[in-house]
């Protein structure tokens, strides 16, 4: 036992503790030892997160989490970063910031002990969670097989080199607030419906649903940007799993808001409101099962390996479904609304927009969970591809945008559609087609580049006209989605790529310029070096490119220049350093290829002794023009190579190794040791079309968030 276990542990009996006062404090007879409770937990986790971060700074390396997370020459922002860097740590984060939240809210709960114990719960919860996977394990307990117990490691195995970038600093934080709001709205809406107070939890709700919006939205954009200019592949998203387990509740948090609007301006969709808070909550911790149960870590490059916790979650999300299926059916009376009126009126075609949200979610939830539900009827699970969300995206970013500016017309004029949008469809539609006409034919982008120039201008028109502070939150953040479209679609349809091989020393032109290869540089972490000329102008390109020991696999960054038209996107694909071309040379019966200065061509298979114990495989082969036959023969001890030479060379054939049903084989080759052969790479290069616009809508949306947050922060005081 260790001070910072002895923390958690105590913090969770505290804990239980705080939820029997909450109880009491419902019946009457708690005398404030709620609230003392529950602050003496969070100064319990706020000692344990110190004990976590003292350990990383000062390299206390029997921690298994410090180890396996940092090492001594890891700046000191990444030992900070690092306590958040594996799922102990980040689950610990989301503890202290929902305490800290929870010392909020309490004092908008006044006397609800209800609310407080959902609260308390769920920091339960999570500080059992952490309890079972400890931050705090030592390393010889983990490590059995290499420590003693009291060793103390001399360095750490260091942080994942994907995650040693600014971001790593800002994202996760901002991310796991949004998780962490996410119970607060819950809490009022479990209350609210015990209590009978389901007009009024709104009030008390709305800015934290706001809040929970802005930031969870925030971080999902954060990561976006961070995947672009770190990961290589030239994107922002991937519908990688893990990346769609946040945006799956952030859908679903962002239709609330606009449930919320309604709910407070018109008295309407009460029940939908409660429904979507007990949802909202439920599938941020299904998100976390997602991420940090190693469910899913065969399909996605972001998930953690195999974990306890998996049946500690999925115990906790069917306890608090449970709990909400049951409020619900045995409150549903009581949630009464306003009736929505008209069909074409700003009420419904909000809750057009909301049904179109919360289908998109579905259809995300589905598709993420794939590999779940098949495992549930195949062995081998099976996933979608991005095809599946891609086609499901197109349709839903050019109705919303319909949607939206028929609610701006309702909303204003108290009709869907008038004179001056017959204006703007004109113009978008004709500025729309000078946009793309140049780059594609693909009808897509100009339908969604139509849409977004359409809503673009009518909100910029109803700013103009009506100059009201209160539209000013939602107007930015729809002109932001419309950015963010116009951007998806640009970058999406119009960027070009073009796969070069560059042999060292030798000049390549390619998209008006020029670029050669200058070979490896570097020790350990090492990178490949580039010389580009453009317009007269030469510079230097270095882009990292090394094996990572902690991850064990090819660690490459892009270059990426941003420019007004376009972002210059070079991707490093792969490096020969000129003698290992001639190693793992695979090919198909029939196949010739190239490899230096050898061409080689696979004639056939050729079988000798396949009546006895011990048959020979050849595989004839022409090396520039000579007939060379390696071998592989079956022997008692196992198989035993029959290399062949190459007439007038001397240099050695090997069949490493060989598959008669797929009829491929893998060669290995001598070099040529009297010649230099030159290093090579193969990068990629591309034209990233008006990227710049992905990233002003994402800050337009989070900060017309951010503003509405303050409004109805600012109303929720007064």
């Amino acid at each position: 036992m260790n001070p910072g276990s002895i923390l958690i542990k105590t913090a969770f009996i505290v804990s239980l503790f705080t939820l029997m006062f909450c109880i009491k404090r419902e019946k009457g007879t708690d005398r404030g030892l709620m609230e003392k409770f529950f602050y003496a937990s969070g100064l319990l986790i706020f000692a344990a997160c110190a004990v976590l971060l003292e350990a990383f700074l000062s390299h206390r390396y029997y921690y298994s989490y410090v180890y396996e997370n940092s090492s001594n020459g890891l700046p000191v922002p990444y030992l900070v970063a690092a306590f958040w860097a594996g799922k102990e740590g980040s689950f610990l984060l989301w503890i202290l910031f929902l305490n800290v939240m929870g010392v909020i809210a309490s004092k908008r709960a006044g006397n609800d002990g209800i609310t407080m114990s959902v609260i308390v719960m769920t920091q339960s919860f999570l500080l059992f969670v952490v309890a079972v996977e400890s931050p705090f394990s030592h390393v010889w307990a983990k490590r059995p097989d290499m420590f003693l117990p009291g060793d103390m490691p001399a360095d750490g195995l260091g942080m994942n080199t994907l995650l040693i970038n600014p971001w790593m600093v800002i994202h996760p934080p901002v991310l796991f607030a949004g998780y962490a709001s996410a119970t607060i709205p819950f809490a009022f809406a479990v209350s609210a419906l015990i209590r009978n107070t389901v007009s009024e939890w709104i009030e008390k709700a709305g800015p934290w649903i706001m809040f929970s919006m802005v930031t969870l939205g925030a971080g999902i954009f954060l990561g976006g940007y961070w995947a672009y200019i770190v990961l290589g592949w030239g994107g922002y998203w991937g519908w990688d799993p893990v990346e769609n387990s946040s945006l799956i509740p952030w859908l679903v948090v962002l239709a609330l808001v606009h449930g919320v609007v309604l709910q407070r301006r018109r008295g309407e969709l009460v029940r939908t409101n409660i429904g979507l808070s007990f949802v909202y909550l439920i599938l941020v911790f299904y998100s976390t099962f997602l991420t940090r149960s190693g469910v899913l870590s065969n399909f996605s490059v972001h998930s953690f390996s195999e974990s306890a916790i998996s049946k500690y979650l999925v115990s906790f999300i069917l306890f608090y479904l449970a709990i909400s299926v049951f409020l619900f059916v045995k409150n549903r009376k009581k949630m009464e609304s306003r009736p929505l009126e008209g069909q074409w009126s700003w009420d419904m075609l909000c809750v057009y927009g909301i049904a179109v949200i919360l289908a998109y979610s579905g259809l995300v939830l589905f598709g993420t969970s794939m590999p779940i539900i098949s495992g549930l009827f195949a062995v081998n699970p099976v996933a979608v591809t991005e095809s599946f969300y891609n086609s499901a995206s197109i349709p839903i970013a050019l109705v919303i945008p319909v949607l939206i500016a028929a609610s701006l017309n309702a909303m204003v004029l108290k009709k869907p559609f008038s004179k001056k949008d017959a204006v703007f469809a004109v113009l978008a539609a004709a500025v729309s087609f000078a946009h793309n006409a140049p780059h594609t034919s693909n009808p897509v982008p100009y339908a969604l580049s139509a849409a977004s120039l359409f809503i673009i201008a009518g909100s910029i028109y109803d700013l103009a006209k009506i100059r009201a502070a209160s539209l000013f939150p939602s107007r930015l953040s729809h002109v932001g989605l419309a950015v963010l479209i116009l951007g998806i679609s640009s970058s999406g349809y119009h960027s070009t790529s073009e796969k070069v091989e560059l042999v060292q020393g030798v000049k390549k032109e390619s998209g008006g310029m020029s670029v050669t290869f200058n070979g490896m540089a570097g020790s350990g972490k090492t990178y490949l070096v580039f010389d580009r000329s453009r317009s007269g102008i030469n510079s230097e390109i270095r882009t990292p490119y090394y094996t990572d020991v902690k991850m064990k696999s090819l660690y490459r960054e892009p270059y990426i220049e941003a420019g007004l038209l376009s972002d210059l996107y070079i991707s490093p694909l792969g490096y020969s350093s000129g003698t290992d071309m001639f190693d793992g040379i695979e090919m198909t019966k029939g196949e010739a290829r190239t490899a230096g200065d050898l061409k080689i061509e696979f004639i056939k298979f050729n079988f000798t002794g396949m009546a006895t114990s011990r048959p020979v495989i050849f595989a004839e082969l022409r090396i520039n023009g000579a007939a060379v036959s390696p071998g592989i023969k079956i022997t008692d001890e196992g198989e035993r190579n029959i290399d062949a030479v190459i007439g007038g060379t001397g240099r050695k054939v090997s069949l490493v190794e060989i598959n008669a049903n797929s009829r491929k084989i893998i060669l290995s080759i001598d070099p040529d040791l009297k010649k230099k052969v030159p290093q090579s790479a193969v990068i990629e290069i591309s034209r990233k079309r008006l990227m710049w616009l992905v990233w002003l809508g994402s800050i337009m949306i989070a900060a017309g968030g951010a503003a509405a947050f303050i409004r109805t922060l600012k109303r929720a005081g007064s």
